[in-house]
């Protein structure tokens, strides 16, 4: 497991890059404004089709309503930028659809509840919204754990995975993480040690995005709806994987052993039903990696909301590149298929302006 560092050790991530790109002012030039929230798009007037030209934005701290920082009331300056070419939207899986539906891009019904006018009636933005189950099998050793060589990795397929793929990505050592809250994770002590799961492809791809108001500093009400669909298979996969990887752990005996376990199924002697250690991995699961929002779709899917070039469908001059745009889960943690989406929009964009320019110099 990488860590996100880089070969010295250092953390590193998109940050990283964007920093690196400033750098370079003579091949890449980017500007990047902090402390600004776009707060809708805005259209070309008398156009025969919705055409984005620009963003409105609101420019100061805590702009948001997520911030804990946040005053309501506060006075901040608005701005618009304009595009010369094409707006693209990278707000990830809650606030990319937000923006699009508080620009009147969206369900119609939904819009029309908040006296939004409906420029494109899209029924799929903020639905579909999917993501891995997370859970845990944590362990407390007899004794102290010292030396402990990093993470043991292991992909696993349990017997009622529905296809022959491996459904389960774990990654296990001397560390507590159960989930996401404030002051997250709780440290048990030297002698924790956890087998953090990742239960993937889903059967349920049922969560939405919805809309709370038409303000757009208003955080959005997000239900992940998990379980919701064929929650009992996938719980029954994530209990198998649990088993499995017990019985690893509970294989290392001497001074290390007897294994007292904190959750699914207290206890050193892990007297649990099947029905209880999946009762409490339903309540204890959790996910960070949220995709599906404003997903890619073929004509005939009603829910697709970007064609296979990342543009919004039946709207001029928008692209939505974020996690949204994925149809599907894709795999264990989205980070490395995120930057290669990115990629493949950046190359669909070099291609058309690369066939504009040789439509202009009259080629073929």
């Amino acid at each position: 497991m990488s860590g996100h560092i880089d070969p010295r050790g250092k953390r590193t991530g998109p940050n990283a890059y964007i920093k690196a790109t400033l750098a370079d002012p003579a091949r890449y030039p980017l500007t990047l404004k902090l402390n600004s929230f776009v707060t809708r798009l805005l259209y070309a007037r008398n156009a025969s089709a919705p055409t984005v030209t620009g963003v409105e934005v609101l420019e100061g701290q805590n702009v948001y309503s997520a911030s804990p920082h946040h005053r309501a009331g506060a006075n901040y300056t608005s701005t618009r930028y304009y595009a010369t070419r094409e707006v693209i939207v990278a707000g990830g899986a809650f606030n990319s659809p937000q923006l699009l539906k508080v620009s009147g891009i969206g369900p119609r019904a939904e819009l029309e509840q908040f006296n939004i006018t409906v420029v494109r009636d899209l029924p799929g933005v903020g639905e579909r919204l999917a993501d891995n189950y997370e859970g845990s099998l944590l362990q407390l050793a007899h004794r102290d754990l010292v030396d402990m060589p990093g993470y043991a990795i292991v992909m696993l397929r349990t017997p009622s995975a529905p296809t022959p793929r491996r459904n389960i990505f774990a990654f296990c050592g001397s560390f507590s993480f159960e989930g996401f809250w404030p002051g997250f994770p709780t440290d048990y002590g030297a002698g924790q040690y956890e087998c953090a799961l990742v239960h993937m492809g889903p059967k349920s791809q049922a969560g939405t995005v919805r809309l709370r108001s038409a303000d757009p500093l208003d955080t959005p009400d997000i239900n992940l709806h998990f379980f919701q669909e064929n929650g009992d298979q996938d719980l029954k996969e994530m209990l198998e994987a649990v088993k499995q990887l017990r019985q690893g752990i509970r294989a290392v005996n001497g001074t290390i052993a007897p294994w007292n376990e904190l959750h699914p199924c207290p206890g050193v002697d892990a007297a649990c039903s099947d029905e209880e250690q999946m009762e409490r991995l339903k309540t204890q699961a959790y996910s960070h990696h949220p995709t599906s929002s404003c997903a890619i779709g073929g004509d005939d899917d009603p829910l697709a909301v970007l064609d296979s070039k990342f543009r919004v469908r039946g709207v001029r001059n928008l692209r939505v590149v974020d996690a949204s745009a994925f149809p599907v889960v894709p795999g264990a943690f989205p980070v490395l298929p995120t930057m290669m989406l990115s990629q493949k929009a950046s190359d669909d964009i070099l291609a058309e302006l690369a066939a504009e320019a040789e439509a202009a110099a009259g080629r073929p």
